[in-house]
């Protein structure tokens, strides 16, 4: 399929899901995952782990800006970065 996979085709799922990660991306999300043992280094947790970019940018996947977060984590770090942009407008 071009080369790339949906979220649920990663897991053998079908689904309408249209978000699509490359094969070079699924290597590198392994390959940080490898790097900090499977687990978020924050919390310690191994189960819905999501791959933050520190500067946020997602097009920056060297792995010194890669680290795993668990999801609760990763949103709430989202949800900060954005109100700290609302706040210094």
């Amino acid at each position: 399929m071009g080369g790339y996979y949906t979220v649920a085709e990663q897991f053998g799922l079908t689904t309408n899901n249209r978000t699509r990660y490359s094969k070079k991306w699924i290597q590198i999300k392994k390959n940080c995952l490898t790097a900090f043992g499977n687990r978020c280094p924050i919390t310690g947790r191994t189960d819905k782990i999501h791959i933050h970019h520190i500067d946020f940018n997602r097009e920056n996947n060297n792995p010194e800006n890669l680290i795993p977060l668990w999801s609760p984590l990763h949103t709430l770090i989202h949800a900060l970065e954005g109100f700290s942009k609302a706040w210094c407008e």
